[in-house]
């Protein structure tokens, strides 16, 4: 799939930003359908197995999601149109209709419910500790003992996603959560010494296993939970339409089928 669109929401400039972007009861599907284009909002950068650049075609983004996408969108009617935005801004982007929808492992929690429409899940995810080769770190129960040579623990991951909730929640006195804006930049960090661990989704960490070489899985995954595409709130119709679509890929086995294409 080629590279249509691109946010234009950067790191520090939200505040200059216009107002959210506001559609009638519903006009998000009309749009769909009239456009003929249903633009997702996802981050290319460090985005394996769920968007990234195509090795045999950089220009292109492949990946489950984008292939994911290319499924919901025949399904409507329409084509896919992947547009690119920092993960932690995505939402933002659909606030400000740059995107119909958001779709890029992100997790189902309370605070986006309030103020988005969430589809079904589409995938269970759990979390997976990653080490450098030779870590005393074999579990995640031995970040709960004090750290050799006094300090905290540092764990990167995610900014704002489950990771990263879990970390600051769960890591406790000897823990410190450090935050990334992209998932390879905590692998590389980790890699190169500068911290102890990073915490990625199982996905992720399968995915880029064997490019970091100086990493190793640390003990089993830890948590759960559900990845989902997200709308704006008065997109009901276009939310139902995407959770009717998740309903036929699934009921034909087409949802089963991607993820043992990707190894997930």
């Amino acid at each position: 799939m080629k590279l249509f669109c691109l946010g234009l929401i950067l790191t520090g400039l939200v505040a200059l930003a216009p107002e959210p972007f506001a559609l009638a009861e519903g006009a998000g599907l009309d749009h769909v359908r009239s456009s003929g284009k249903l633009r997702f909002g996802s981050d290319m950068e460090g985005g394996g197995p769920y968007a990234y650049p195509d090795p045999n075609s950089p220009r292109e983004v492949t990946g489950f999601e984008v292939e994911l996408m290319a499924m919901l969108a025949k399904d409507l009617g329409a084509a896919p149109e992947f547009c690119h935005g920092q993960w932690e801004m995505l939402l933002q982007l659909l606030d400000l209709g740059q995107s119909d929808i958001v779709v890029n492992g992100y997790e189902w929690t309370e605070p986006r419910a309030r103020d988005y429409l969430a589809t079904r899940p589409y995938y269970v995810y759990q979390l997976q500790l990653m080490v450098p080769r030779g870590s005393p770190i074999h579990t995640w129960d031995d970040l709960k003992r004090p750290r050799p040579g006094g300090g905290r623990w540092t764990v990167g991951a995610l900014a704002g996603s489950a990771a990263d909730t879990f970390t600051t929640l769960e890591g406790g006195k000897n823990v410190r959560a450090i935050q990334f804006s992209g998932s390879t930049d905590a692998m590389t960090a980790v890699q190169n010494g500068q911290y102890d661990a990073t915490l990625q989704d199982v996905p992720a960490a399968q995915f880029y296993l064997d490019r970091f070489t100086g990493l190793e899985l640390a003990g089993p995954p830890q948590s759960h939970g559900y990845y989902v595409i997200y709308t704006r709130a008065n997109d009901r119709a276009l939310r139902d339409a995407l959770d009717q679509g998740l309903a036929r890929l699934i009921a034909r086995g087409d949802l089963r089928r991607l993820y043992e294409k990707y190894g997930i």
